[in-house]
This record gives C-alpha cells, sequence and structure tokens, in this order.
C-alpha cells in the first residue's frame, strides 16, 4: 500500500468513533450495499440470493446490490454494530467510505455527517496539497 492510500486510511480512522457513537453509521442503513466484484459477493453470500447483479455500460464491469433486510446493511447487528468492520476482505466501499481517490481527484461523501460537520477539512485539503490532488 502506498503512502497515499495509507495517510487517506489515517484520516478514515480517525474518525471511527464518531461513526459509531455520534452518527450510529448511518452511512450503512440505507438498504444497499455495492460490492464491486463476486469475490466480495462470495466472502458474504453463499448462494448469493441476497444480491442482485448490474451491468454498467462497460460490458467488463459490474456491481452488486443487497437490497434485502429492510432498512440496513445486512452486517450490522441488533445494536447497529458492523459485523465485518475489522475483517480485512470487506468490501471496498465500506472500507473507503466516506473518502474515495480516483485519478487526481479526492471525493467526499455528501451523505457523511462527518464530511459535512467539517471533522476532517483540514486534514483533506492538507493530504490534498501534498499529493497535488483536486478535492471534491
Amino acid at each position: 500500500m502506498n503512502n497515499l492510500n495509507l495517510e487517506l486510511d489515517k484520516i478514515r480512522n480517525s474518525f471511527g468513533d464518531y461513526c459509531i457513537n455520534t452518527c450510529k453509521s448511518k452511512c450503512c442503513k440505507f438498504g444497499k450495499l455495492l460490492l464491486l466484484n463476486k469475490k466480495e459477493v462470495n466472502l458474504f453470500s453463499q448462494d448469493n440470493s441476497d444480491f442482485i447483479e448490474k451491468s454498467t455500460n462497460d460490458v467488463n464491469h459490474h456491481y452488486f446490490n443487497f437490497e434485502k433486510n429492510g432498512d440496513k446493511c445486512k452486517f450490522l447487528d441488533k445494536e447497529g454494530m458492523c459485523k465485518v468492520y475489522k475483517n480485512p476482505s470487506k468490501p471496498k466501499v465500506c472500507n473507503d467510505f466516506p473518502i474515495f481517490k480516483t485519478g487526481d481527484f479526492v471525493l467526499t461523501a455528501g451523505s457523511c455527517p462527518a464530511i459535512t460537520t467539517g471533522l476532517v477539512d483540514d486534514k483533506l485539503k492538507e493530504l490534498c496539497e501534498k499529493h497535488n490532488l483536486k478535492l471534491i
């Protein structure tokens, strides 16, 4: 893992307590989980019946939506804690949320209270300046 990814992970991890204690993991309660490949799907579903495969315009790219379990991700326990949080093979979107790097851009999820309240603004701006990235 390169330095930039380590720095992004450090920023993401810096507000983990906020996600659990203040936000109560709202990002995991939308009823959909985007999985990028069958490896991620197979990790959490034996028969894949919980997932709906969807194609993008590019025939080489597919994604999978989890659309069952009412109003929350199937990996949340009764207390709202993530059952796969410490699993190194958890879906990439779970690991990266709410800060994503693509190309020369760092994108943030506007639906995340940690982002909208400015909890990590200074850290993200500093990282983007250091690595010549554009913050969106």
